[in-house]
Protein backbone atom coordinates (compact mmCIF):
# COMPACT_ATOMS: atom_id res chain seq x y z
CA UNK A 1 0.00 0.00 0.00
CA UNK A 2 2.50 2.35 1.26
CA UNK A 3 4.92 1.58 -2.15
CA UNK A 4 1.45 2.40 -4.46
CA UNK A 5 0.64 5.58 -2.94
CA UNK A 6 4.96 6.50 -3.49
CA UNK A 7 4.55 5.21 -7.02
CA UNK A 8 1.41 7.04 -7.31
CA UNK A 9 3.23 10.32 -5.97
CA UNK A 10 5.94 10.05 -8.18
CA UNK A 11 4.32 9.61 -11.42
CA UNK A 12 2.03 13.17 -10.01
CA UNK A 13 4.99 14.89 -9.50
CA UNK A 14 6.09 13.66 -12.83
CA UNK A 15 3.23 14.60 -14.65
CA UNK A 16 3.22 17.57 -12.82
CA UNK A 17 6.70 18.89 -13.52
CA UNK A 18 6.66 17.09 -17.08
CA UNK A 19 3.47 19.07 -18.01
CA UNK A 20 5.63 22.76 -16.40
CA UNK A 21 8.14 21.71 -19.05
CA UNK A 22 5.58 20.99 -21.90
CA UNK A 23 3.53 24.34 -21.01
CA UNK A 24 7.00 26.58 -21.06
CA UNK A 25 8.37 24.65 -24.31
CA UNK A 26 5.19 25.58 -26.21
CA UNK A 27 5.16 29.28 -24.70
CA UNK A 28 8.97 29.68 -26.57
CA UNK A 29 7.16 28.95 -29.74
CA UNK A 30 4.59 30.62 -28.68
CA UNK A 31 1.38 28.23 -29.22
CA UNK A 32 -1.35 28.71 -26.84
CA UNK A 33 0.95 29.64 -23.74
CA UNK A 34 3.11 32.82 -24.30
CA UNK A 35 6.15 34.35 -21.99
CA UNK A 36 5.68 37.72 -21.44
CA UNK A 37 9.03 39.40 -19.22
CA UNK A 38 8.69 42.05 -16.99
CA UNK A 39 7.73 45.57 -17.67
CA UNK A 40 6.69 44.11 -21.60
CA UNK A 41 3.39 43.37 -23.13
CA UNK A 42 2.32 41.28 -26.54
CA UNK A 43 -0.63 41.97 -28.72
CA UNK A 44 -2.45 38.52 -28.97
CA UNK A 45 -3.60 38.24 -32.30
CA UNK A 46 -5.65 35.58 -35.08
CA UNK A 47 -3.04 35.00 -36.98
CA UNK A 48 0.82 35.82 -37.68
CA UNK A 49 2.24 38.67 -39.38
CA UNK A 50 4.31 36.98 -42.26
CA UNK A 51 5.26 40.36 -43.88
CA UNK A 52 7.75 40.83 -41.90
CA UNK A 53 7.02 44.91 -41.35
CA UNK A 54 5.76 44.66 -38.35
CA UNK A 55 2.59 46.88 -40.21
CA UNK A 56 0.83 44.55 -42.72
CA UNK A 57 -0.82 41.85 -40.02
CA UNK A 58 -3.40 39.45 -41.63
CA UNK A 59 -4.81 38.64 -38.08
CA UNK A 60 -6.88 40.40 -35.80
CA UNK A 61 -6.41 41.81 -32.23
CA UNK A 62 -7.82 39.60 -29.74
CA UNK A 63 -5.90 40.73 -26.56
CA UNK A 64 -2.81 42.11 -24.69
CA UNK A 65 -0.83 40.84 -22.28
CA UNK A 66 1.51 42.16 -20.20
CA UNK A 67 3.79 41.45 -17.37
CA UNK A 68 3.90 45.89 -16.19
CA UNK A 69 4.64 45.58 -12.21
CA UNK A 70 2.54 47.72 -10.38
CA UNK A 71 -0.49 48.32 -13.50
CA UNK A 72 -3.34 46.58 -14.78
CA UNK A 73 -4.81 47.32 -18.23
CA UNK A 74 -7.87 48.38 -18.48
CA UNK A 75 -10.27 46.93 -21.64
CA UNK A 76 -13.79 48.46 -20.77
CA UNK A 77 -13.34 50.68 -23.98
CA UNK A 78 -14.69 49.18 -27.14
CA UNK A 79 -12.06 50.95 -29.25
CA UNK A 80 -8.88 48.44 -28.49
CA UNK A 81 -6.95 51.52 -29.17
CA UNK A 82 -8.35 53.15 -26.01
CA UNK A 83 -7.55 50.22 -24.15
CA UNK A 84 -5.17 51.86 -21.32
CA UNK A 85 -2.68 50.74 -18.19
CA UNK A 86 -3.67 52.28 -15.01
CA UNK A 87 -2.21 51.37 -11.66
CA UNK A 88 -3.39 48.84 -9.41
CA UNK A 89 -2.51 44.79 -9.69
CA UNK A 90 -3.52 42.86 -12.60
CA UNK A 91 -5.84 39.64 -11.38
CA UNK A 92 -4.41 37.45 -14.63
CA UNK A 93 -0.61 38.30 -12.63
CA UNK A 94 -2.75 36.13 -9.58
CA UNK A 95 -2.75 32.67 -11.80
CA UNK A 96 -0.75 30.01 -10.73
CA UNK A 97 1.01 29.66 -14.48
CA UNK A 98 1.64 33.22 -14.38
CA UNK A 99 3.07 33.32 -10.89
CA UNK A 100 4.75 29.77 -10.56
CA UNK A 101 5.86 29.24 -14.37
CA UNK A 102 6.33 32.46 -15.89
CA UNK A 103 3.92 32.10 -18.89
CA UNK A 104 -0.01 33.17 -19.77
CA UNK A 105 -2.25 31.86 -21.75
CA UNK A 106 -3.85 33.30 -25.25
CA UNK A 107 -6.96 31.45 -24.52
CA UNK A 108 -7.09 29.77 -28.14
CA UNK A 109 -4.50 27.14 -29.94
CA UNK A 110 -4.84 29.16 -32.98
CA UNK A 111 -3.63 32.82 -31.32
CA UNK A 112 -0.65 33.89 -31.42
CA UNK A 113 1.29 37.19 -30.73
CA UNK A 114 1.92 39.92 -32.98
CA UNK A 115 5.70 40.82 -34.53
CA UNK A 116 6.36 44.72 -34.09
CA UNK A 117 8.80 46.88 -35.00
CA UNK A 118 10.55 49.34 -32.62
CA UNK A 119 11.50 52.37 -34.27
CA UNK A 120 13.22 54.94 -32.49
CA UNK A 121 16.55 57.28 -32.57
CA UNK A 122 19.16 56.77 -30.45
CA UNK A 123 22.60 58.56 -29.63
CA UNK A 124 25.70 57.08 -30.84
CA UNK A 125 29.46 57.66 -31.70
CA UNK A 126 30.37 57.39 -35.29
CA UNK A 127 34.78 56.79 -36.00
CA UNK A 128 35.85 59.28 -38.95
CA UNK A 129 38.81 59.71 -40.03
CA UNK A 130 39.94 63.63 -40.43
CA UNK A 131 43.61 64.67 -41.68
CA UNK A 132 46.17 66.80 -39.41
CA UNK A 133 49.01 68.21 -40.54
CA UNK A 134 51.63 67.94 -37.58
CA UNK A 135 55.31 69.44 -38.57
CA UNK A 136 54.95 69.32 -42.29
CA UNK A 137 53.47 65.94 -42.08
CA UNK A 138 49.61 65.05 -43.16
CA UNK A 139 48.23 62.22 -41.05
CA UNK A 140 44.78 60.95 -40.48
CA UNK A 141 43.75 61.02 -37.28
CA UNK A 142 40.51 58.69 -35.74
CA UNK A 143 37.77 60.88 -34.29
CA UNK A 144 34.21 59.66 -32.49
CA UNK A 145 31.71 62.51 -33.32
CA UNK A 146 28.10 61.81 -31.75
CA UNK A 147 25.50 61.80 -33.81
CA UNK A 148 21.68 60.03 -34.32
CA UNK A 149 20.84 56.99 -35.69
CA UNK A 150 17.79 55.06 -35.84
CA UNK A 151 17.09 51.87 -34.16
CA UNK A 152 15.06 49.44 -35.65
CA UNK A 153 13.82 46.77 -33.45
CA UNK A 154 11.46 43.73 -34.00
CA UNK A 155 10.14 41.73 -31.51
CA UNK A 156 6.87 40.13 -29.86
CA UNK A 157 7.33 41.79 -26.67
CA UNK A 158 6.89 45.66 -26.44
CA UNK A 159 8.61 47.98 -23.60
CA UNK A 160 6.20 49.49 -21.42
CA UNK A 161 8.74 52.07 -21.38
CA UNK A 162 11.92 53.41 -22.74
CA UNK A 163 12.97 56.72 -24.17
CA UNK A 164 13.14 58.39 -27.86
CA UNK A 165 15.80 60.96 -28.62
CA UNK A 166 14.87 63.54 -31.12
CA UNK A 167 17.46 65.76 -33.10
CA UNK A 168 16.44 69.44 -33.98
CA UNK A 169 18.48 70.69 -37.11
CA UNK A 170 19.09 74.42 -36.91
CA UNK A 171 16.68 75.94 -34.63
CA UNK A 172 15.70 79.84 -35.08
CA UNK A 173 17.27 81.93 -33.03
CA UNK A 174 17.06 85.87 -32.97
CA UNK A 175 20.17 86.46 -34.37
CA UNK A 176 19.88 83.67 -37.17
CA UNK A 177 22.77 81.36 -35.87
CA UNK A 178 20.91 78.12 -35.81
CA UNK A 179 21.11 75.57 -33.32
CA UNK A 180 21.36 71.78 -33.51
CA UNK A 181 19.50 70.36 -30.28
CA UNK A 182 19.83 66.68 -29.16
CA UNK A 183 17.15 66.12 -26.76
CA UNK A 184 15.87 62.96 -24.81
CA UNK A 185 12.38 61.68 -23.47
CA UNK A 186 11.27 59.10 -21.52
CA UNK A 187 8.03 58.02 -21.77
CA UNK A 188 5.50 55.37 -21.33
CA UNK A 189 2.93 53.46 -23.32
CA UNK A 190 -0.35 54.33 -21.56
CA UNK A 191 -2.15 53.26 -24.37
CA UNK A 192 -0.05 49.88 -25.46
CA UNK A 193 -2.09 48.97 -28.18
CA UNK A 194 -1.80 53.04 -29.99
CA UNK A 195 1.49 53.16 -29.12
CA UNK A 196 2.21 50.11 -31.36
CA UNK A 197 -0.57 50.42 -34.11
CA UNK A 198 -1.47 53.74 -34.40
CA UNK A 199 1.86 55.33 -36.52
CA UNK A 200 4.72 53.86 -38.51
CA UNK A 201 6.94 56.08 -37.36
CA UNK A 202 6.31 57.22 -33.48
CA UNK A 203 9.85 59.26 -33.29
CA UNK A 204 9.28 61.13 -36.29
CA UNK A 205 5.96 62.46 -35.30
CA UNK A 206 7.31 63.28 -31.93
CA UNK A 207 10.28 65.42 -33.51
CA UNK A 208 7.92 67.38 -35.30
CA UNK A 209 6.32 68.72 -32.38
CA UNK A 210 9.15 69.52 -30.13
CA UNK A 211 10.49 71.20 -33.24
CA UNK A 212 8.16 73.60 -32.82
CA UNK A 213 7.78 74.29 -29.52
CA UNK A 214 11.94 74.81 -29.54
CA UNK A 215 11.54 77.22 -32.14
CA UNK A 216 8.95 79.42 -30.39
CA UNK A 217 11.31 79.43 -27.38
CA UNK A 218 14.65 79.70 -28.98
CA UNK A 219 13.27 82.75 -31.76
CA UNK A 220 13.53 85.34 -29.20
CA UNK A 221 17.00 84.26 -27.65
CA UNK A 222 20.18 84.60 -29.19
CA UNK A 223 22.40 81.75 -29.21
CA UNK A 224 25.12 82.44 -27.16
CA UNK A 225 22.17 82.27 -24.37
CA UNK A 226 22.33 78.41 -25.20
CA UNK A 227 26.26 78.04 -26.04
CA UNK A 228 28.93 79.84 -24.26
CA UNK A 229 26.82 81.83 -21.93
CA UNK A 230 27.54 82.12 -18.37
CA UNK A 231 24.02 81.14 -18.08
CA UNK A 232 24.13 78.44 -20.75
CA UNK A 233 23.44 75.58 -17.92
CA UNK A 234 20.03 77.69 -16.73
CA UNK A 235 19.13 78.29 -20.44
CA UNK A 236 19.17 74.52 -21.36
CA UNK A 237 17.47 73.61 -17.96
CA UNK A 238 14.52 76.05 -18.84
CA UNK A 239 14.03 75.33 -22.44
CA UNK A 240 13.57 71.30 -20.90
CA UNK A 241 11.09 72.56 -18.82
CA UNK A 242 9.35 74.60 -21.06
CA UNK A 243 8.92 71.59 -23.31
CA UNK A 244 7.75 69.56 -20.62
CA UNK A 245 5.27 71.88 -19.15
CA UNK A 246 3.46 72.37 -22.31
CA UNK A 247 0.40 70.68 -22.11
CA UNK A 248 -0.69 70.50 -25.84
CA UNK A 249 2.08 68.56 -26.53
CA UNK A 250 1.49 66.07 -24.08
CA UNK A 251 -2.20 66.13 -25.15
CA UNK A 252 -1.29 65.28 -28.86
CA UNK A 253 1.28 62.50 -28.05
CA UNK A 254 -1.20 60.58 -25.71
CA UNK A 255 -3.91 61.34 -28.54
CA UNK A 256 -1.63 59.95 -31.27
CA UNK A 257 0.59 58.56 -30.17
CA UNK A 258 -0.59 56.77 -26.72
CA UNK A 259 2.58 57.92 -24.94
CA UNK A 260 3.00 59.36 -21.52
CA UNK A 261 6.08 61.72 -21.56
CA UNK A 262 7.41 61.76 -18.27
CA UNK A 263 10.77 63.41 -18.37
CA UNK A 264 12.44 65.91 -21.05
CA UNK A 265 16.55 66.63 -21.09
CA UNK A 266 18.49 68.83 -23.30
CA UNK A 267 21.57 66.27 -23.68
CA UNK A 268 23.46 68.83 -25.95
CA UNK A 269 23.19 71.93 -28.23
CA UNK A 270 25.42 72.05 -31.24
CA UNK A 271 26.24 74.78 -34.61
CA UNK A 272 27.70 74.89 -37.55
CA UNK A 273 31.17 75.59 -37.80
CA UNK A 274 30.45 78.72 -39.70
CA UNK A 275 28.00 79.75 -37.46
CA UNK A 276 29.93 79.09 -34.48
CA UNK A 277 32.85 81.52 -35.78
CA UNK A 278 30.74 84.41 -36.27
CA UNK A 279 28.92 83.84 -33.10
CA UNK A 280 32.56 84.10 -31.26
CA UNK A 281 33.12 86.86 -33.26
CA UNK A 282 30.15 88.63 -32.10
CA UNK A 283 31.14 87.75 -28.30
CA UNK A 284 34.55 89.06 -28.71
CA UNK A 285 33.63 92.81 -30.44
CA UNK A 286 30.59 92.92 -27.24
CA UNK A 287 33.21 92.02 -24.47
CA UNK A 288 35.47 94.59 -26.26
CA UNK A 289 32.75 97.34 -26.32
CA UNK A 290 31.56 96.14 -23.14
CA UNK A 291 35.54 96.98 -21.90
CA UNK A 292 35.03 100.22 -23.21
CA UNK A 293 31.85 101.19 -21.44
CA UNK A 294 33.18 100.42 -18.00
CA UNK A 295 36.88 102.29 -18.73
CA UNK A 296 34.79 105.44 -19.56
CA UNK A 297 32.40 104.86 -16.73
CA UNK A 298 35.34 104.35 -14.68
CA UNK A 299 36.68 107.87 -15.82
CA UNK A 300 33.37 109.17 -15.30
CA UNK A 301 32.92 107.84 -11.87
CA UNK A 302 36.20 109.45 -10.94
CA UNK A 303 35.96 113.31 -12.37
CA UNK A 304 32.51 113.12 -10.72
CA UNK A 305 34.21 112.47 -7.32
CA UNK A 306 37.21 114.85 -7.74
CA UNK A 307 34.78 117.65 -8.95
CA UNK A 308 31.87 116.61 -5.89
CA UNK A 309 35.28 116.91 -3.12
CA UNK A 310 36.30 120.39 -5.16
CA UNK A 311 32.65 121.85 -4.76
CA UNK A 312 32.83 120.63 -0.68
CA UNK A 313 36.40 122.19 -0.10
CA UNK A 314 35.17 125.52 -1.74
CA UNK A 315 31.34 125.25 0.47
CA UNK A 316 32.88 124.46 3.56
CA UNK A 317 36.28 126.04 3.57
CA UNK A 318 37.04 128.73 0.61
CA UNK A 319 33.92 130.37 0.91
CA UNK A 320 33.27 130.51 4.92
CA UNK A 321 37.32 131.52 5.15
CA UNK A 322 36.74 134.84 2.11
CA UNK A 323 34.29 135.88 4.28
CA UNK A 324 36.03 136.72 7.19
CA UNK A 325 39.36 138.92 7.13
CA UNK A 326 40.25 137.27 10.44
CA UNK A 327 39.92 133.67 9.16
CA UNK A 328 42.11 134.74 6.07
CA UNK A 329 45.04 135.86 8.74
CA UNK A 330 44.79 132.65 10.58
CA UNK A 331 44.56 130.61 7.98
CA UNK A 332 48.16 132.50 6.54
CA UNK A 333 49.26 132.20 9.58
CA UNK A 334 48.58 128.49 9.45
CA UNK A 335 50.38 128.01 6.36
CA UNK A 336 53.39 129.42 7.07
CA UNK A 337 53.93 127.68 10.37
CA UNK A 338 53.76 124.40 8.24
CA UNK A 339 55.75 125.61 5.58
CA UNK A 340 57.64 128.35 6.46
CA UNK A 341 56.24 130.40 3.74
CA UNK A 342 53.38 132.00 2.37
CA UNK A 343 52.10 132.41 -1.11
CA UNK A 344 50.22 135.63 -1.87
CA UNK A 345 48.57 137.46 -5.26
CA UNK A 346 49.48 141.30 -5.87
CA UNK A 347 46.78 142.41 -7.61
CA UNK A 348 47.94 143.31 -10.90
CA UNK A 349 50.46 140.82 -11.20
CA UNK A 350 50.71 137.96 -13.50
CA UNK A 351 52.34 136.01 -10.58
CA UNK A 352 52.05 134.39 -6.99
CA UNK A 353 54.85 135.99 -4.55
CA UNK A 354 56.49 133.94 -2.13
CA UNK A 355 56.63 136.30 1.30
CA UNK A 356 58.48 135.49 4.26
CA UNK A 357 60.95 133.08 3.40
Amino acid sequence: MILLVILTLVIAATLFIGSGFAIRALARIPFYWVFTPANTFCLVVSDEDESGDGMTGVGNLVNVLHAVPGKRLNKNALDTMEWQFEDGEDPEHDRFSFRKLGVQSMGNIFYTTRFNVDKRMRFAREKKLKEEEEKGEVRAVSTEMPHTVTKINRTRNVFYSGELSVSIKEADTADKLGLDMEIDFSFRRKYPVKSVLRLADASAFLTSLVEQIVNNETVVRPAEDYIGDKNTKTNREDLALFIASNQTFHDEIEKEVGFAIVKVSLRDVKMKKEHRDLLELQVTADKKAQAKIRDAEGDRDAQKARNEGDADRIIRVIIPAARDERTVAVRTAEAYENNKTVTTFAPGSDKMLPLGK
